[in-house]
């Protein structure tokens, strides 16, 4: 059980830092965002809940051009929007910017 994880994330050098407590050990780790990871993440989470792109824009209160350059993999969204989005789908804010190596949902 994870309890206690934070993400740092750091735009300009694209990077995350994961820092917190995970089954009773110290986590901290660097991690390089991938922009197409992070948008295909976002457009699966998206599908496996059956959201059409207009609801995910209604609920996260932006245009439906900005979730199409997310999923698209042009531009990262904000880290008030990934709050929401994780609180959204209900996942942690590294499961949508981090492609977990060999995961083939992020191919």
């Amino acid at each position: 059980m994870e309890t206690g994880i934070w993400a740092l994330v750091n735009y300009r050098s694209a990077t995350v830092h994961i820092h917190g407590e995970s089954q009773g050990r110290q986590v901290m780790e660097c991690k390089k965002i991938d922009i197409v990871a992070t948008g295909k993440n976002i457009d699966r989470l998206r599908i496996e809940r059956g959201m059409a792109v207009t609801t995910l824009e209604e609920e996260l209160l932006v245009s439906k051009q900005a979730v199409y350059k997310w999923i698209r993999g042009y531009n990262l969204p904000s880290i008030d929007t990934l709050v929401m989005m994780a609180k959204l789908f209900d996942v942690r804010i590294d499961d949508i910017i981090i492609c977990k190596g060999g995961d083939s949902k992020c191919q």
